[in-house]
């Protein structure tokens, strides 16, 4: 979700274009000016406040939260940034193990299907059976 590899600025600049917004468009629908949003892309200014993040968040349909954190992570000290990214990558190895997890079960649960139609077709085979038990091979299915 949060990616690590771009700056807030390039995030914002990729957004604005994704929408084709000018930067003053971007600005007038979050309550600031042109100004501003090139001071953002430059990052000569402070990160945007939580009340412009939301307003953000909601041009590009994304959660406040993410836009609040793309634009202060930049601007935290080294130690937090390096422990954001030790936590984003344990969100994306448990999102991973976590779809993994659901590929296992699925395939679990695939088994336990093919088992109960396998022992259907069995009953079934006993069913249309000749009385003597003696169908070529005994089996209607090729196994």
């Amino acid at each position: 979700m949060y990616d690590m590899t771009i700056r807030f600025s390039q995030w914002l600049d990729r957004s604005r274009k994704a929408k084709a917004l000018t930067l003053q468009g971007l600005g007038e629908r979050v309550g600031s000016g042109k100004g501003y949003m090139c001071g953002i892309l430059a990052e000569d200014v402070n990160p945007p406040s939580t009340k412009v993040c939301s307003l953000l968040a909601k041009v590009f349909g994304v959660s406040p939260e993410y836009v609040t954190f793309m634009a202060y992570r930049d601007k935290a000290p080294e130690p937090v940034r390096q422990r954001l990214e030790v936590f984003e990558i344990l969100r994306e190895t448990t999102a991973r193990l976590r779809a993994a997890k659901a590929k296992i079960a699925n395939q679990v649960e695939i088994r336990s299907l093919e088992a109960q139609i396998d022992r259907t077709l069995d009953v079934l085979d006993r069913m249309w059976a000749p009385a003597s038990g003696a169908n070529g091979n005994g089996n209607r299915r090729a196994h």
